[in-house]
């Protein structure tokens, strides 16, 4: 946790990943006088990983009940893919919690293709190949050929090292259902007066609509 007088703002990292795939984001914002919460969920890097289910809802409650022990005041979550759900899901249904959350690259309603390749990849991620498969998905799905070649083993190596239960269990629990539209819908209008919601897949816009709504 990085100290500051700014409003707190919670980092909540991505489907197995850990806090410091956000470092760089909690040395931005605690360099301009934030508070900055920089977390580990269940399951992911220094956290537990008891052997259950891993509900998105059951992340909200850890991050929710974290914020209400270090007693944050309408912080702002910022999420990475499953993060933002999970903020997406404090949002809803803890309203008077978050002051605003921005999702970053967070998978609300998937298109029906990606939806009907969903199980078969869990399968894959629950049989002995799971680390080969996950290899693949992240290559394919999550990093370009011309990103940085050490960066992407990195990213590879880290997360390859999460428990095979619980990378398909969260996995499987990060995939919002078509109802989610609405769901977003009511969740903008149950905190409309208190927070603001930015929900999509470009860096930049969401960063520049932090920084005109939450005065970032």
């Amino acid at each position: 946790m990085s100290p500051g007088a700014s409003r707190a703002i919670v980092l909540v990292h991505g489907w197995r990943c850990d806090h410091s795939y956000m470092a760089p984001q909690a040395s931005h914002f605690a360099g301009r006088g934030h508070l900055v919460v920089s977390l580990d969920l269940r399951g992911h890097g220094r956290s537990g990983r008891p052997h259950q289910t891993y509900p998105i809802g059951g992340f909200g409650d850890d991050v929710a009940g974290l914020c209400g022990a270090l007693n944050l005041a309408k912080p702002i979550l910022i999420g990475h893919s499953i993060g933002g759900i999970v903020a997406f899901d404090i949002a809803a249904r803890y309203p008077d919690l978050p002051g605003a959350i921005v999702m970053l690259d967070s998978a609300i309603v998937l298109p029906e293709a990606t939806r009907t390749a969903i199980p078969a990849f869990l399968e894959r991620l629950r049989g002995p190949d799971y680390v080969a498969a996950l290899h693949a998905y992240v290559k394919e799905r999550l990093l370009l050929p011309t990103d940085d070649a050490v960066r992407s083993a990195a990213i590879l190596k880290g997360m390859g090292e999460a428990t095979q239960f619980v990378a398909a269990a969260s996995f499987g629990a990060s995939v919002v259902s078509r109802d989610a539209v609405m769901l977003l819908l009511l969740c903008l209008c149950r905190i409309a007066t208190g927070a603001a919601v930015c929900a999509g897949f470009g860096h930049s816009a969401c960063a520049d609509f932090a920084a005109q709504h939450c005065r970032l």
